[in-house]
């Protein structure tokens, strides 16, 4: 017996239930949110895919009290939401028949009103890179989206804010700007708790301001995912708990939960850094460089107010990262600039030879990365204590190359953003336990080319054993804020 499709109420209201009917972000589909996702998805779903039209109807039992909640949403990888969030998306574009998406970086919803990057660290930056990505991939033949320079140059001339995602003015002359976007991605993270965070997305047309689709789940994440949050803390064994045995009906704490409420306590604290404890120590030589070629740099005293560092710094300026590994052991790093790995990063695409598929493995340099994925150095103390990265590395093996650290843009306040640039202003260092074997290298915009030995040694990361974050600013910006 042939099997009939399911109906478009049936499927719609599947996906709804997986979180992309959770209009507030609380975790739960109740009645009325599950019915309104139905209702304004399910009419344009039927006359586009169907031929056939659908009006659904609700049916509430009399006596009922109250919003019934229908679902409560169990957490996800984050990676897993957000291809859930990006295969969502990509059928509303198709159904629509819009040509071309855009994809705006996350905004956080804080306790403040909307910002970037406050709460929530590089979470915002790197799930718009996964979900643009992905949309990219689900396009194929059927639609396209922004390029992202392309779009980050027209945010920048625009100087476009969170505020005018409420214009329609606005969005139709960032559209102009972008060569033609009917339609844009436009992210939130809101109401982490723990592990656990929310992430919505709605499709928003850019010539009336109308919905065209939404999107959302809930994810749980690691504790690299944590690390990006933008918190500094030194991890110790005693926040790594064993599990707990059941005792009678006392809710036990899984040990990963248990190591991120540890971890959040701690960041209410002070930077790592002051603690001469902490067995690694991180900071910034900062100069110019000459016309000879030669770096001319100097130790830059970093200012730290609470669980915060600020490296003052100015336009044109070039930055060393520098590290020592004090607890003479081996350990990992990743060190990220502004959501970019130092290193390049293997990317895998298919090509079809004589008609079959064939991979082919490249390394590209200066990616938006998960912080558990990026591939990391490796500080081995047995080669020497301290380290310097000093650009993003192009190449590696003995005569590898990078481009250098180059502050192109240092305007930025020392609250989160409001507009939508492409700098953050932010070091990222996340030191690991080894674990396991794999490959690493030894050892803000790229500026001039030089080589270093960059030879290859084996290492691949384990546990989290501490974090630390570097926010670079106007040198003027920091001082005028001290006042």
């Amino acid at each position: 017996m042939r099997r009939s499709p399911p109906s478009p109420i049936f499927r719609v209201s599947t996906q709804g239930l997986k979180g992309h009917a959770d209009k507030d972000g609380n975790g739960a589909v109740d009645i009325d949110e599950l019915y309104g996702y139905v209702s304004r998805t399910v009419k344009h779903t039927a006359e586009t895919r169907f031929p056939r039209k659908q009006t659904p109807k609700r049916i509430v039992r009399a006596g009922t009290d109250g919003v019934p909640v229908v679902l409560r949403l169990q957490p996800q990888g984050l990676k897993q939401v957000l291809a859930d969030i990006s295969e969502q998306l990509a059928l509303a574009v198709e159904e629509h028949q819009f040509p071309k998406v855009g994809v705006l970086e996350f905004t956080n919803d804080t306790r403040v009103g909307e910002l970037l990057g406050a709460d929530f660290g590089l979470l915002g930056r790197y799930c718009s890179e996964e979900v643009e990505r992905r949309l990219m991939d689900l396009g194929t033949g059927k639609f396209s989206v922004v390029d992202r320079r392309r779009l980050q140059t027209a945010l920048s001339e625009q100087r476009f804010k969170i505020n005018d995602l409420a214009s329609t003015v606005a969005l139709k002359d960032l559209s102009a700007k972008s060569g033609g976007m009917p339609v844009i991605a436009i992210g939130t993270l809101r109401n982490r708790a723990g592990r656990v965070i929310t992430l919505q997305c709605k499709l928003v047309q850019t010539d009336s301001d109308d919905l065209a689709g939404s999107a959302g789940g809930t994810a749980v994440l690691n504790e690299s995912e944590w690390a990006m949050l933008g918190h500094s803390v030194a991890v110790r064994p005693e926040d790594r708990p064993p599990p707990a045995p059941p005792s009678g009906n006392t809710p036990v704490i899984a040990p990963a939960d248990q190591l991120i409420q540890n971890l959040d306590q701690s960041a209410q604290g002070p930077h790592p850094l002051l603690d001469p404890n902490f067995p690694f120590r991180v900071w910034l030589k900062v100069g110019t460089v000459d016309a000879n070629g030669q770096f001319n740099g100097q130790e830059r005293p970093l200012v730290f107010r609470g669980n915060n560092c600020f490296a003052p710094v100015r336009k044109g300026e070039v930055l060393h990262i520098h590290l020592e590994n004090k607890s003479g052991q081996l350990v990992l790093m990743r060190l990220l600039v502004d959501g970019l790995n130092t290193l390049p990063e293997k990317i895998t695409s298919t090509v079809v030879e004589n008609g079959r598929e064939k991979g082919i493995v490249t390394y590209q340099w200066g990616q938006h990365v998960n912080l558990s994925e990026a591939r990391p150095w490796v500080l081995d103390p047995a080669d020497a204590s301290r380290f310097a990265v000093r650009g993003f590395v192009t190449e590696t093996g003995p005569q590898g190359k990078l481009r250098e650290f180059t502050v192109v843009d240092a305007d930025q306040s020392l609250a989160a953003r409001q507009q939508f640039t492409d700098q953050l202003g932010l070091i990222t260092a996340a030191f690991y336990a080894p674990g396991g074997t794999g490959r690493g290298p030894l050892g803000i915009q790229a500026g001039r080319e030089r080589s270093e030995d960059l030879t290859e040694q084996q290492g691949k990361a384990g546990h989290l054993l501490g974090v630390v974050h570097l926010r670079y600013v106007d040198a003027d910006t920091l001082a005028n804020a001290g006042r």
